[in-house]
């Protein structure tokens, strides 16, 4: 079930699925995302950038909200809150 969890959720929103040792129960391990998606290759397409920023923005959260609660870790269930952060960014941007 778990990975089923992380199929649904990691594919659609960072392009790739953490293996087992990438998560705990319901939480994310920063460090496979950092290996993972630290810097993206030259010549990304807009959607793999998507993918990258999404990673960063859950190191900033467990680096701003979470401190000392979960370790080295985000729970999964935060990834569909930045799956339409850019777009709103995109929305604000243009109305500039």
């Amino acid at each position: 079930m778990e990975l089923l969890l992380y199929e649904d959720l990691c594919l659609p929103l960072l392009g790739k699925v953490p293996p087992s040792k990438g998560y705990k129960g319901n939480y994310i391990r920063l460090t496979w995302s950092n290996e993972s998606l630290e810097t993206p290759p030259e010549g990304t397409i807009e959607i793999v950038m998507h993918y990258y920023t999404r990673a960063c923005m859950m190191h900033m959260l467990r680096a701003m909200i979470f401190t000392g609660l979960i370790g080295n870790a985000v729970s999964c269930y935060f990834l569909p809150l930045l799956e339409n952060v850019l777009a709103s960014v995109t929305i604000v941007g243009d109305r500039r």
